[in-house]
């Protein structure tokens, strides 16, 4: 769809209340593209599941869409795939902002990026992290 179809797609479901996943893989979308899912991620409260896998984001757009998900006020977002997005160390920091912002992120796919073996591993502890806090604020069994 690229990344015109993209923010056209964006705009009729940023105040969608019952979409749940959205795949938008392997669909040639760039940096702008990125920027309209940051904002579509800073306002959707029912998202769940988000897959941006095989795009074309680079440090840039992950940066829009970590930025995105950072500013959420209520996001529901358990799943998000960056996966070959050619992007690098370089938006790592941000991302990891981001993931410390939201206690609802438990998984996240980065694979196949031109990230560092530690970074990978640092975003993974994060995640691993919100899964623990998801499990600790979960309703008790009477």
């Amino acid at each position: 769809i690229g990344d015109r179809g993209a923010c056209l797609l964006v705009e009729r479901i940023k105040w969608n209340r019952y979409l749940k996943v959205l795949d938008l893989s392997k669909n040639a979308l760039g940096v702008t593209a990125a920027a309209d899912i940051g904002r579509l991620l800073s306002t959707n409260q029912t998202l769940t599941v988000l897959d941006l896998c095989s795009n074309r984001f680079g440090s840039q757009g992950i940066d829009s869409i970590s930025s995105g998900l950072h500013d959420a006020s209520n996001a529901q977002l358990q799943s998000l795939n960056l996966r070959d997005n050619y992007f690098r160390d370089d938006c790592i920091e941000g991302m990891a902002l981001a993931i410390r912002s939201t206690s609802t992120l438990t998984d996240l796919n980065v694979a196949w990026n031109d990230i560092s073996s530690g970074n990978h591993t640092l975003v993974h502890e994060l995640v691993r992290e919100n899964k623990v806090k998801w499990k600790d604020q979960a309703v008790p069994r009477l």
